[in-house]
């Protein structure tokens, strides 16, 4: 009984040690704009000033991203994933830990282990992240809960005056952990949606909202079409495809 005692605290230990050098291996990785249309400022963590946002700008952890009405700013993360921050949003990139690697960025997958966590004041945001790695984390937080992803788009939209809120996946599976409820989890898989009640289909308006923030483009039902001044489902001021572009320094 010992000596199975022992081979067990053995065992766990180097799993513990294991994961503590995986842990050591992640330093602060890069991150940065790309896409930025309109009215777009941001603020380093401890400051209360905003400035302009500029595309290729490189933003540090703890950065919060402002967009205006009609504006829109894309964050384009070292591991290959992008935030589409919508207009009318205020969001913090509160962590983007990266492990180092060489060599081009591998197409669906990222190219090393990741930890990334958005934090959504205000508005909404469209993720589109690759294939994590084992060990890899990819987050993003409101005050009513966090939506946790391996792979996959979608969208979490919270709006501070209300309280309202919306977790919806186009591709992959989301799980919703709601705050105040003891750690229940919501699974959220393609095609669906959920408010807070039943997990239902996504709508036609939402995959036009989260294909549009995909293309750096902003989809806003009935506002006036910079193109042709019409109005209706689909129009809205349209802006060229997102420059996903990155560059990345490892020693």
């Amino acid at each position: 009984m010992k000596s199975i005692l022992r081979s067990f605290l053995g065992g766990l230990a180097a799993a513990v040690l294991a994961v503590v050098a995986q842990a050591a291996n992640l330093a602060p990785g890069a991150f940065s704009a790309g896409t930025v249309k309109g009215d777009v400022t941001y603020k380093l963590a401890g400051s209360t000033q905003y400035i302009a946002l500029t595309s290729g700008t490189s933003l540090p952890a703890g950065a919060t991203v402002k967009t205006g009405a009609g504006s829109l700013a894309v964050i384009v993360f070292g591991n290959g994933a992008t935030a589409s921050i919508r207009p009318n949003s205020v969001v913090e990139v509160t962590k983007f830990n990266q492990e180092a690697f060489s060599g081009a960025l591998p197409k669906n997958a990222e190219p090393s282990v990741s930890e990334t966590e958005i934090k959504i004041v205000d508005g909404s945001v469209v993720s589109k992240v690759a294939k994590l790695k084992q060990g890899s984390s990819y987050v993003v937080k409101s005050p009513v809960g966090a939506a946790g992803v391996r792979g996959t788009t979608f969208i979490v939209t919270y709006n501070a005056a209300t309280g309202a809120y919306n977790v919806a996946t186009q591709e992959g599976l989301v799980v919703f952990s709601k705050s105040g409820t003891g750690g229940d989890e919501i699974s959220i898989s393609a095609g669906q949606s959920y408010a807070g009640s039943d997990v239902t289909p996504l709508t036609a308006e939402q995959i036009a909202v989260i294909e549009a923030a995909l293309e750096g483009k902003i989809y806003e039902p009935g506002t006036p079409d910079s193109s042709s001044g019409g109005t209706g489902p689909g129009t809205g001021p349209t802006f060229p495809d997102v420059d996903t572009s990155i560059s990345v320094s490892v020693n």
